[in-house]
């Protein structure tokens, strides 16, 4: 947060290394309770208060000993309910002084009670939403105090896995396991991370999903699985090839199509009468498929489609690069952008303001109207892909080929048929080969090791 408010130049470097207050839950109970605004150094207070007092939000997921305590972490989030439901208040900051008998708007800023003695641990649904009002409550009153900020410290909701990036700050770097905002985020656990997931076909170790063979093998697979019946034909069929190559030159046009749109497309380029794709589209990750470029899609949406041919080609490229690694991009850099390389930024302006009416014109309502800043600021970003791929990068490439020229690569002659050898070898494979982490594999091996009584 300090490099965050360096870089808007809300604070100097000084008044951020300066020792922060001893009330700072007075200053936020103030502001809850409609007082006058803070200043920007009372602000940065109460947000370095909130980092060190987050709320308790049970995640337990990895650690058996957190799980041991999960009847004293309860116990401790019902008493600060109560001391809530005792003071007539919802929010932690006015509990602590409600409990300290300090009010809020009055000069006491003290008190002898601890109140950690009162073994409460507030939800963290509660603090966050304090946060949201108090930051809220400044929008327009303190520089910088906007939707930006609020969402880079707090996010648009629990799922904004990369609100921590909401403002361009070349100097904020977190490690790429780092998700949410900067006040509520985590780093995400590397535990799922220590299996070494092997190809079954080539014994090669397996890329991320988030990579553009994944993305062609999984769409190809859709290809590969629709079964048609056309005019004249008693049984259902796979596509022919220029079926599959016309389809696939719309998709790769598009990015990314609805389930509706995809099965409109394959009826018509096939002439079907008859098909699977009601029963085959059921599938939970059947409508995933059918996203072949986050990217272009993107590009090709209503937010971006008439402004992208405005954008000079190296700005295209630099903006697709940036889009790929997760990176968000504003339209307020897309136009700095194309002030830097000589762009026509008159129709770039015009473009937007298009847009701008439209949106408001649709909307009707006046409350919901969105200003020109607004929407320079609005964010892009693709959203990338976990967990791994299934089959080793060269064999996800050779899938795709093949469904193209035809073939269902799983299908006995395949790059990805899976004979009764490859099926028996990665059965009987070591569990301590599974690991790349020492300290599980040497516990897997003594656990191999003792009779099988003691396991």
């Amino acid at each position: 947060m300090k490099i965050l408010l360096a870089h808007l130049r809300a604070l100097t470097k000084e008044e951020l290394d300066k020792p922060g207050c001893a009330w700072p839950w007075q200053l936020a109970a103030r502001v809850l309770c409609g007082g006058k605004p803070l200043t920007w150094p009372e602000l940065w207070d109460v947000l370095r208060w909130y980092a060190h007092n987050r709320g308790y939000d049970g995640n337990r997921r990895w650690s058996a000993a957190e799980a041991e305590a999960a009847d004293e972490d309860t116990e401790k989030e019902e008493n600060a309910k109560t001391l809530m439901g005792k003071h007539g208040v919802n929010s932690m900051a006015e509990t602590f002084c409600k409990e300290l008998g300090v009010d809020p708007l009055g000069k006491k800023k003290s008190s002898m009670i601890r109140f950690k003695g009162l073994n409460a641990a507030f939800p963290r649904q509660t603090v966050e939403g304090e946060v949201r009002r108090i930051l809220q409550f400044h929008f327009g009153k303190l520089k910088n105090v906007d939707a930006n900020l609020e969402r880079i410290l707090l996010g648009k909701d629990n799922n904004d896995k990369t609100a921590w990036q909401a403002i361009s700050c070349p100097d904020l770097k977190l490690p790429k396991r780092y998700q949410g905002a900067l006040l509520f985020g985590q780093l995400v656990p590397r535990f799922d991370n220590r299996i070494i997931s092997k190809c079954p076909v080539s014994g090669d170790k397996v890329p991320s999903r988030n990579c553009p063979e994944f993305l062609n093998f999984r769409w190809a697979m859709q290809l590969a699985n629709v079964r048609v019946s056309r005019l004249g034909e008693k049984d259902l069929s796979p596509l022919k090839v220029e079926e599959r190559k016309g389809i696939d030159a719309i998709m790769r046009e598009r990015g990314g199509m609805g389930v509706e749109e995809f099965k409109k497309q394959v009826r018509q380029s096939a002439g079907a009468i008859r098909d699977n794709l009601d029963t085959m589209l059921m599938h939970p990750d059947a409508k995933d498929a059918l996203l072949l470029n986050p990217v272009q899609k993107l590009i090709q949406s209503n937010d971006l489609k008439m402004i992208w041919p405005l954008l000079p080609e190296r700005l295209q490229k630099r903006t697709r690069g940036q889009l790929q690694l997760g990176k968000p991009v504003t339209l307020k850099i897309l136009r700095q952008g194309i002030m830097e390389m000589g762009g026509d930024i008159a129709a770039f302006d015009a473009a937007v303001q298009k847009q701008i009416d439209a949106a408001n014109t649709k909307s009707r309502k006046k409350d919901k109207q969105i200003s020109l800043d607004e929407f320079l600021n609005c964010h892009f970003h693709v959203a990338k892909l976990g967990q791994r791929a299934a089959y080793a990068r060269h064999l996800l490439e050779k899938a795709y080929e093949e469904v193209m020229a035809g073939k269902h690569p799983k299908e006995e002659g395949g790059c990805l048929f899976i004979t009764d050898k490859m099926r028996e070898a990665q059965l009987s494979r070591e569990l301590a080969d599974q690991t790349n982490n020492h300290l599980v594999r040497h516990r897997l091996l003594i656990l191999e090791r003792l009779p099988h009584h003691q396991h």
